[in-house]
């Protein structure tokens, strides 16, 4: 996984609320998870994810839906306690 600092900033927070999907540009010789955190909870792993598929090292974009149902999370790192996407 890597960071994404929604205001190039660590520990700086962004209501996304009133958001229904974010779109992220990205290029990836395999596939990732992407994490939302809230600041206030930066660290450990119990936050659902999104899978982020491969891009063969081709820059894309992909939306991504907030409601979407592939939002999940990885057993190594622990279940959230509650939805929170």
């Amino acid at each position: 996984m890597l960071p994404l600092w929604l205001k190039n900033v660590f520990d700086a927070e962004v209501d996304l609320s009133a958001s229904a999907v974010f779109t992220v540009t990205y290029s990836a010789t395999a596939d990732l998870y992407l994490q939302l955190r809230p600041s206030f909870a930066w660290d450990g792993g119990a936050k659902h994810l999104v899978k982020i598929p491969s891009t063969g090292g081709q820059s894309k974009s992909l939306t991504v839906d907030f409601k979407e149902s592939s939002w999940t999370f990885l057993e190594s790192l622990g279940k959230p306690l509650k939805k929170n996407i």
